[in-house]
């Protein structure tokens, strides 16, 4: 009995997925980052340590290369699109970022920031709210897990991120023209 109970363990080890000392090295790299952004809010990875990994496979590299692309584009504060280079062809990066069509600070405020209770207050210029088109509001997560979507009507609106603390982006884009602000928030 004891020799039939080894043997299925042991054959269902053999199904267990391996781990690869890169795979194991990603996560652990990138656990250390986010680690150290919630201990220290002025801490911030190098960029070319997270592009590095941002750049790599996701099928070979594990899934936490997403979430180093979204931790780029948040850390950057503009959008990238990412080679998924499986073929292990040279990795490209392509800015999505328009500045024509990027949003100045001055027509968007987002606040409190750090938020303690969850709640943010977005306010628009009254001149971007006479734009044709919907001021679209998206709120994530550091994995890229959308947390609200709201579409604004008026110069002002709020928008509860929830209760748990942590970092998150916000994105206000026009639907119409296509303008768009994207900032970090910190909810403590």
């Amino acid at each position: 009995m004891l020799f039939i109970m080894r043997n299925l363990l042991w054959n269902s080890l053999n199904y267990w997925p391996q781990s690869t000392k890169e795979l194991d090295e990603n996560y652990y790299q990138y656990y250390n980052w986010v680690t150290n952004m919630k201990l220290d809010k002025t801490y911030k990875p190098n960029l070319a340590n997270v592009l590095a990994l941002a750049n790599k496979c996701p099928q070979k590299s594990g899934k936490v290369v997403y979430s180093a692309r979204a931790l780029y584009n948040g850390l950057t504060h503009s959008a990238h699109i990412f080679d998924n280079n499986c073929n292990a062809v040279a990795s490209r990066q392509i800015t999505v970022k328009n500045e024509k069509q990027q949003t100045s600070i001055k027509d968007v405020s987002v606040y409190p920031n750090p938020s303690t209770d969850g709640i943010v207050n977005i306010q628009l210029k009254a001149s971007s709210v006479k734009e044709s088109g919907h001021w679209i509001v998206t709120i994530t997560d550091i994995y890229g897990k959308t947390i609200a979507n709201k579409t604004l009507s008026g110069l002002q609106s709020q928008v509860n991120i929830g209760t748990v603390k942590g970092i998150y982006f916000i994105n206000v884009r026009n639907e119409f023209s296509g303008k768009n602000y994207i900032n970090k928030i910190i909810l403590q």
